[in-house]
This record gives C-alpha cells, sequence and structure tokens, in this order.
C-alpha cells in the first residue's frame, strides 16, 4: 500500500463528517445541544476572549488582532483537546463507586448494615452515582461527543491537523461511524503502511 495521501486523508475526513452529521440527525436533540454549544462559543467564550485580551493587548501587542489570528486551527485544537480530557473524566469518573465501596467495605459497617446490604451495596452505588451524574453534568458522554464534533466540523482543514483525526474521529465507535469509514481514517493516516 501506499503512503497515504491528502486526497486520501480529505476522503476519509468526509466519510466520517458525513457518518457524524447522518448520527447527528437521528436525534433533534443532538442537533439542539450541538448548536447550543456553538452559540455558547460565541456569546460567552469569544466575548470573554476579547476582554481579556482588552486587559492584556498592552503586554501583549498581537493581542490586539485577536479575531485575525484565532481562525484557523485554535477553536478546533481547543475543543478536541477538551473532547479528549473529557474521556480521560469519564474513565476516573466511571470508577467512582468502585471506590466508594472499598472504602465502604475497609470502614466500619454502619448500624444495621448486614449481609443484604452488603450484597446490594456497589449496584446501589452506581444507581446513585449515575443520577448524580446526570443532576450536575447531563449526559457528559454525549457533551464529550459534541465537543468532538464540533472541533471536526469547526476545523478549516482536518486533513492536515491529524490531532482531529487522532482525538476526534478515531475515538468515534462504530455506533457513529460505520465500519468502513474507520477503516479509511486507519489507513488514511496510518504511519506505518503495510507494504
Amino acid at each position: 500500500m501506499k503512503n497515504p495521501t491528502l486526497r486520501m486523508k480529505k476522503a476519509a475526513n468526509n466519510s466520517a463528517v458525513a457518518d457524524a452529521l447522518t448520527w447527528l440527525a437521528h436525534d433533534p436533540d443532538r442537533i439542539d445541544r450541538g448548536r447550543k454549544l456553538g452559540q455558547g462559543l460565541y456569546k460567552e467564550a469569544l466575548p470573554e476572549l476579547r476582554e481579556h485580551a482588552g486587559r492584556h493587548a498592552s503586554q501583549l501587542p498581537d493581542l490586539k488582532e485577536l479575531d485575525r489570528i484565532l481562525p484557523g486551527h485554535f477553536w478546533c485544537s481547543l475543543l478536541v483537546q477538551l473532547s479528549g480530557a473529557g474521556d480521560t473524566v469519564q474513565r476516573y469518573s466511571d470508577r467512582v463507586p468502585q471506590l466508594a465501596a472499598e472504602l465502604l467495605f475497609e470502614g466500619e459497617r454502619p448500624p444495621g448494615w448486614g449481609e443484604v446490604q452488603d450484597h446490594v451495596a456497589e449496584v446501589a452505588l452506581t444507581a446513585v452515582w449515575k443520577c448524580a451524574g446526570y443532576v450536575l453534568l447531563g449526559d457528559f458522554a454525549n457533551l464529550v461527543r459534541l465537543m468532538r464534533f464540533m472541533s471536526l466540523f469547526i476545523c478549516p482543514n482536518p486533513a492536515r491537523h491529524p490531532l482531529i483525526v487522532r482525538r476526534g474521529f478515531l475515538p468515534l465507535d462504530e455506533g457513529v461511524l460505520a465500519e468502513s469509514t474507520l477503516t479509511r481514517l486507519q489507513q488514511a493516516y496510518s504511519t506505518n503502511p503495510a507494504p
């Protein structure tokens, strides 16, 4: 197999974007949450950056040209890194009930605690943590996925921004991307192509 070309990368990216859009289109709530995220970036994050730039332009004169400097790969890089950090938080967050159970079983048993409580404690901790997570963060996995999608959709040139593919496209599972799309992405971004 030849080394992956820019054309191969663009074709793989286009397939992934089409799959992601199809996945989003099947649930109007996903589209609405994505729209709210985009509006938040425009109406809250960007004005906050402009205000920060105005306060610090004397220290760093290029901040005066923030609107000219930020386009490019700034926003897509931030979003894809946030989605990667979100994946890490999710992995650790998923361990909270297990850690709570370990603490519960190492310590002194509460009054009236018996075999039944021992038997259902881990399931109950998982259920309570899941409820608490929805109250605190809503559907965290979908929030992370939306940030990932946003990074993909706003990136001016994912074929020349491999981080977007590695952290944006490739972590999407077959529930979002077709198996053939994942294969195309892996082949197009392979650093060690097969002979």
